[in-house]
């Protein structure tokens, strides 16, 4: 219903770190970390646009499940 798309995360996952990781994988995300909310409210945020593809989506899927075994969330 949205094109931002918020994945709360736990709040001893590194944010700081995970957003890193993703950005390597050629991923741009916006962290909300600490100060900005609470440590058990901390959050990505995706941007999905018109211009992304089913393909773009579905990689972007791949990475998310991959990192989180990675940070094992």
């Amino acid at each position: 219903q949205a094109a931002i798309l918020p994945v709360r995360l736990p709040a001893y996952v590194d944010i700081r770190s995970l957003n890193l990781r993703f950005h390597e994988e050629g991923i741009f995300l916006n962290s909300i970390e600490y100060p900005a909310v609470p440590r058990h409210q901390q959050r990505l945020r995706v941007s999905v646009m018109a211009s992304h593809t089913r393909e773009d989506l579905d990689e972007t899927l791949c990475i998310f499940k991959k990192l989180k075994e990675e940070f094992g969330f």
